[in-house]
């Protein structure tokens, strides 16, 4: 392929999607409505990861005939979301909350799945802003909390924190 054959390829693909341009939508569970601000915590998330999938296989042999592999089944990998750290530590105030609402550390119970479940919304922007897409996690929940790294020697340097969800099943919409 010659540079302008490239060239040409790139300019009917409309150019190429960058990384930065995204926004993620926290619709959070019912018992934490109302006590945080979503805004905030949507502004605050600068790395998402759109979540991936495998489908699984089974094999399937006749006598004499070749195996053939059909799909089984789907598998979601987790989403990931990296925030940025407010002064208050709200974000990890959230989540943690969001956490006992499906198992209460203290009392060992838990809770019921459409009490702690929820959806999140991730959605590619084009450069003015405008919704490329949006991908729904649905019933979505914290996972893991990751470790915030705190130290002396990083005196100017704003803490984050990375909260892994799983989700049963996505639905993409194209806009």
């Amino acid at each position: 392929m010659s540079k302008s054959e490239l060239i040409d390829l790139v300019k009917q693909s409309q150019s190429f999607h960058r990384t930065n341009q995204f926004r993620v939508d926290f619709v959070l569970p019912e018992g934490l409505r109302g006590d945080f601000d979503t805004a905030r915590l949507s502004l605050n998330c600068f790395s998402a990861k759109i979540p991936g999938y495998s489908i699984e296989n089974f094999e399937h042999e006749k006598s004499g005939a070749p195996k053939t592999f059909h799909a089984a089944s789907i598998q979601h990998g987790e989403a990931q979301f990296t925030f940025y750290t407010s002064k208050d530590f709200s974000e990890f105030t959230l989540f943690d909350k969001w956490r006992k609402l499906a198992i209460n550390d203290e009392t060992g119970k838990l809770g019921y799945f459409n009490d702690y479940v929820s959806s999140v919304h991730v959605v590619p922007l084009s450069n003015n802003t405008r919704r490329l897409m949006n991908i729904e996690l649905i019933e979505c929940k914290p996972t893991t909390l990751g470790e915030t790294d705190l130290s002396w020697k990083s005196e100017n340097e704003i803490s984050e924190m990375t909260v892994s969800m799983s989700y049963t099943r996505y639905i993409p919409t194209i806009n």
